[in-house]
């Protein structure tokens, strides 16, 4: 077995190792807990693990040692077939940047997001983090590269 895999196995056998279908069941705050603890197995230093009233789209707010800003918002769905769409992204873009001062705009979501929102995204340069990437950080520990 590779040394990869066997941190897998370990981090899988871990109380951090947390499943799809458990993490549906989550509430938005306790969703956003989440990834700001993810965040935090990352390495970086939270500022704000949750959103609120008047959050301007940042549920999450970390930062790195070598200055990255990272903006998340988090986006909770009930169902593995919901998507989220360009409309978000689009918000998040408005408001990442120029009020929480970003490096790192992220949205982070349990299910997927559709083309339009995948295009958008690019083009504002937000990272984009759908169910398949989410389960390998949050059930597997491999941690996000941030570009």
């Amino acid at each position: 077995m590779s040394a990869q895999e066997e941190r897998r196995q370990e981090y899988l056998r871990s109380s951090a190792s947390i499943s799809l279908d458990e993490i549906r069941n989550l509430s938005d705050r306790q969703f956003e807990l989440l990834v700001a603890s993810l965040l935090e197995c990352d390495g970086y230093e939270v500022q704000r693990a949750h959103g609120g009233a008047g959050d301007r789209g940042a549920d999450v707010i970390a930062t790195g040692g070598n200055g990255e800003r990272i903006v998340v918002q988090c986006k909770l769905r009930g169902t593995p077939s919901a998507k989220i769409g360009s409309p978000e992204v689009q918000m998040l873009k408005g408001t990442a940047r120029p009020d929480h001062r970003a490096t790192h705009p992220l949205m982070v979501t349990n299910a997927r997001f559709t083309q339009d929102a995948e295009a958008a995204a690019a083009r504002y340069g937000i990272a984009l983090v759908d169910s398949t990437a989410l389960r390998t950080w949050a059930t597997f520990g491999k941690p996000l590269e941030l570009d």
